[in-house]
């Protein structure tokens, strides 16, 4: 009914020659009497919660997708979830901890590259260097409770602290508990699975396109 009221009262204002409508005639009140409270509208698309998202990573999309909330952002953070170096020296500079070998493979049958594998305890992370300057992150796990990801992201993380890390206001979202909170690049499809479980992050899952073993 509100929605009616407020295309008559445009259609007024448009042509000019529309005097505000009567009550005692049974016509629409005056808009300034409306409730908000009678508006009764439902929740916003998903999608627009894109609009409260912190402009530091550049989210283009939102949706929460059964029990996966799916974010997409155009920030290189998601794309280079331990930051970008140029070699495996500099990767263990910043890394210490992390143990490396290294292998040649061709994954895609158009050359070899050397792929190479960091791990601590049961933390793993892939990646290799094709023609770019930074060595890209192909596949890994994160379990380590003290090792943050360059989004701010960590194992032990609560969904609250996740979601405040992203978004500057509250997230209407559906009742569906989430159980992994999925950060997608949209340059390359780099991803970020954080698995949730009893509101908390237990496991983190680096994924790409490259089809590394």
């Amino acid at each position: 009914m509100l929605q009616t009221h407020l295309l008559v009262a445009l259609l007024c204002y448009s042509l000019m020659g529309c005097s505000q409508a009567d009550n005692s005639t049974g016509g629409p009140p005056p808009l300034a009497a409306a409730s908000p409270m009678a508006l009764g509208s439902p929740p916003p698309p998903s999608d627009t919660l894109r609009f409260r998202a912190r402009p530091v990573f550049e989210i283009t999309h939102v949706e929460q997708r059964h029990d996966t909330l799916l974010v997409v952002s155009g920030s290189p953070a998601v794309a280079y979830p331990l930051g970008k170096w140029a070699t495996p020296q500099a990767f263990r500079a910043r890394y210490p901890g992390f143990a490396l070998t290294f292998r040649d493979e061709d994954p895609d049958s158009t050359g070899v590259v050397r792929v190479y594998t960091a791990t601590k305890g049961t933390n793993v992370v892939r990646f290799f260097k094709a023609d770019g300057q930074w060595m890209e992150t192909a596949s890994g796990t994160v379990t380590d409770q003290s090792l943050s990801l360059t989004t701010g992201v960590r194992v032990g993380m609560s969904q609250q602290a996740f979601l405040n890390t992203f978004f500057t206001a509250p997230l209407t979202l559906p009742a569906r508990p989430i159980g992994t909170l999925a950060l997608i690049y949209v340059v390359d499809g780099a991803m970020q699975y954080c698995h949730v479980s009893q509101g908390v992050i237990d496991k983190i899952q680096l994924a790409s396109v490259f089809t590394i073993r």
